[in-house]
């Protein structure tokens, strides 16, 4: 029995952490299509700030982790990995992170300046001066 059996972790498949990006691609592509209806009744700025921040987040949390997946494909023994290699898994995480993080703040703009214009907030302003404009000091 043993003999034809290696048991070292090495020679057995390891899961993929980027097998989730597979299940969940049609599962934003049903949300998409079913707020189609709501996106239609926003005004054209809302609609366009909401649409470009979902499509930033999206091209950073799935394009970015398919990117990294391919690479990950191509040199699966992370020990092995060269500079290159390493400089490019860097990048690749560091530009999905900022895409998500891109993404949802113009998604918060979006859903303020929403409140705003229903009138469902007050304008308001973050600032260290008086309201005069001068400085304390």
């Amino acid at each position: 029995l043993s003999e034809g059996y290696d048991a070292s972790p090495l020679s057995r498949p390891v899961p993929s952490s980027h097998n989730w990006v597979i299940f969940f691609l049609p599962i934003v592509i049903v949300f998409a299509v079913a707020y189609i209806g709501f996106l239609l009744n926003l005004s054209s700025r809302t609609r366009s700030l909401f649409i470009a921040s979902g499509c930033i987040f999206i091209a950073g949390a799935l394009g970015f982790e398919i990117l990294s997946a391919i690479l990950s494909n191509l040199y699966p023994d992370q020990s092995q990995w060269g500079q290159i290699q390493r400089f490019a898994h860097i990048a690749l995480t560091t530009c999905e992170e900022l895409l998500e993080m891109v993404g949802i703040s113009i998604f918060l703009y979006s859903i303020l300046d929403y409140m705003k214009q229903l009138e469902r907030i007050s304008v308001f302003q973050v600032g260290f001066g008086s309201r005069d404009g001068s400085s304390r000091g």
